[in-house]
């Protein structure tokens, strides 16, 4: 079984509430597997993961989500694209799926893919993008497996596997990942366990693929920020310039350091709306009012971020973790996040 010493008590995910890729309207179905390997401990981070990503999202506008859990006996549809037309009304029916199989052997992933094909097919909208994103643990790669990606050439898939990388799981991810080839190499991540995908994949380069060039979105190299007005590239993710905010995907004048605020409101880089003030966040100190200098030695992500640039290279390391975009979280295992990608 794949378990993880999870603490329940934790606070809210960072970054609940402050929506991003408003300018960039999809359709995005995930499905997460319930099996032995994944115990209820687990299933509840799972659920405040996607809670938390789908708080970020213009639901009932620009995005629609919809869920499904994958098991070793059946697939279960907890919600479609439709059903739920707000943000809170989401939050509230992720963080509400129980725990739902305890069956041993792998969860039926191929037919999971179907299952999002089906969603996204019944429920087409004109000018969205398609989305898949799987959640798995499960060892199989077979060929129903392959033929099930191949029949999702024209869905984005995404695929996060929760186990050891250069294992059957590792190629299963990236075989759900395969079509369409393009960005196939980031949108497959593999993690260690469970603590490291609960603290570690709200806020990563490849989720942010969602929205390249909006606010939020993933930017860098042939990627600029178009999709909003006044927003710069910081560290490959589109955001509001200094002493901007992002409201409902516009950026506007926003409050500085020490001056009040509400969740989301903070305009300077690295800054936090922390009980009603904004205030650096952790690993940054004030200088003045419109400026968070780092406390830490600058890390260049751009070479960490460069994997499968060419066929033959089979490896990457993605670092996906930034100390601004997630804070009071402690982690058990503080291995380094891998992104891996096959084929």
């Amino acid at each position: 079984m794949v378990t993880s010493m999870i603490n329940l008590n934790r606070p809210p995910i960072a970054g609940f509430g402050v929506q991003k890729c408003v300018n960039t309207p999809f359709d995005l179905v995930i499905a997460s597997e319930d099996s032995r390997r994944v115990n209820a401990n687990a299933v509840i981070e799972i659920n405040r993961v996607w809670s938390a990503i789908a708080s970020q999202l213009d639901i009932g506008g620009q995005h629609r989500v919809g869920y499904i859990t994958i098991t070793p006996n059946n697939v279960i549809t907890n919600f479609d694209l439709t059903t739920h037309t707000t943000d809170s009304a989401i939050v509230t029916a992720f963080t509400a799926v129980p725990e739902q199989s305890n069956a041993n052997g792998n969860a039926r992933i191929a037919q999971g893919l179907d299952a999002i094909r089906t969603q996204l097919d019944n429920n087409q909208r004109q000018n969205a993008a398609r989305y898949g994103l799987v959640l798995s643990a499960t060892l199989a790669n077979n060929n129903a497996l392959r033929t099930a990606s191949q029949a999702n050439a024209d869905i984005t898939m995404f695929a996060i596997g929760i186990g050891d990388i250069f294992s059957n799981l590792d190629r299963a991810i990236s075989t759900i990942v395969r079509y369409p080839p393009v960005d196939k190499y980031r949108r497959a991540l593999m993690m260690v366990s469970f603590n490291q995908f609960r603290d570690n994949v709200v806020e990563n380069a490849t989720l942010r693929l969602f929205c390249p060039g909006d606010i939020g979105g993933r930017c860098g190299r042939d990627t600029v920020c178009d999709k909003a007005a006044n927003t710069i590239c910081v560290q490959q993710t589109c955001k509001c310039n200094q002493r901007l905010q992002n409201v409902n995907g516009v950026c506007v004048t926003g409050p500085v350091i020490n001056q009040p605020c509400n969740l989301g409101e903070c305009s300077v880089f690295n800054s936090e709306c922390v009980l009603g003030v904004c205030a650096c966040i952790e690993g940054f100190t004030a200088r003045g009012t419109f400026i968070c200098d780092s406390t830490t030695d600058e890390i260049d992500i751009s070479k960490g971020d460069r994997i499968g640039e060419y066929e033959d290279i089979t490896i990457g390391v993605l670092a996906a973790v930034f100390p601004f975009l997630i804070t009071g979280i402690n982690l058990v295992n503080p291995s380094t996040l891998a992104a891996v990608a096959r084929r």
